[in-house]
């Protein structure tokens, strides 16, 4: 059980997880599988086919994992300035500075693919501290342009290769990318489940060109506990269901 309070984005609400079942496994290697989550005592409603918005945090001990292998340490304050400012789903937040370890668990998408401009940042702090092997090393992944190679890690993964570098966490801020939700179709009916559960069936899959199960909102799923966690969602009723009248052919 995480000691860390949840940050929500504004406009979900947190909701226990019942059940997080495999239903099938495809011969790509991907899987389905059903989550349950427990609207009971909020003011959420669905129908059917309505999309559910789901906000997972990154797995924390995955987070905490990666900092110590930085030799970091996750208490260590950073301040946030104008950095959330740009999400829509954290946008109304007063935060100033938030812990290393909560910043990369709630706001970061810190395994997702590296831009090159983060790649530059880090290369600028190498050669500051006088690592100029990794500056180099950098600086020909860049000059190759080859996504194949550049993209073939995630943010961690690169970090975490260069790791000899101190990194300044508040310079490297406007270089990684902000946490987004997902949208999800319920596969569940009211008249069937009720109206104090919502169920979601979704897929994990690996990455086309790698083959490595990247940290997609999918993947984040699939490491929910049942009973020790929760889960930040919204849900986006329909309003209309075109169906096209056959019959006209």
């Amino acid at each position: 059980m995480s000691e860390l309070i949840a940050h929500v984005p504004e406009g979900f609400i947190l909701v226990d997880v019942l059940y997080n079942e495999l239903k099938t496994e495809k011969e790509d290697d991907s899987f389905y599988w059903t989550i349950g989550l427990s609207i009971k005592d909020t003011d959420l409603q669905y129908k059917t086919l309505s999309k559910c918005l789901v906000f997972p945090p990154n797995d924390e001990e995955e987070v905490r994992k990666f900092l110590r292998g930085l030799g970091r340490d996750g208490s260590t304050m950073v301040k946030l300035g104008n950095y959330l400012s740009t999400s829509t789903y954290f946008k109304k937040c007063i935060l100033e500075y938030v812990s290393l370890l909560e910043l990369l668990v709630y706001y970061v998408d810190i395994f997702s693919f590296p831009s090159f401009e983060l790649m530059r940042c880090v290369g600028d702090m190498a050669r500051v501290s006088e690592e100029l092997d990794i500056a180099s090393s950098i600086q020909n992944t860049i000059d190759a342009n080859d996504v194949f190679v550049a993209f073939n890690r995630t943010i961690a993964d690169f970090l975490y290769e260069y790791r000899q570098v101190m990194i300044d966490w508040e310079e490297l801020l406007p270089y990684l990318p902000l946490k987004g939700p997902e949208k999800f179709t319920i596969s569940s009916s009211g008249l069937v489940h009720g109206s104090s559960q919502v169920e979601l069936l979704y897929e994990t899959r690996p990455d086309f060109f790698t083959k490595k199960y990247f940290s997609s909102t999918a993947n984040k799923l699939s490491k929910f506990v049942p009973g020790e966690e929760k889960l930040s969602i919204m849900i986006v009723q329909v309003r209309w269901l075109l169906i096209y009248p056959l019959w006209r052919w």
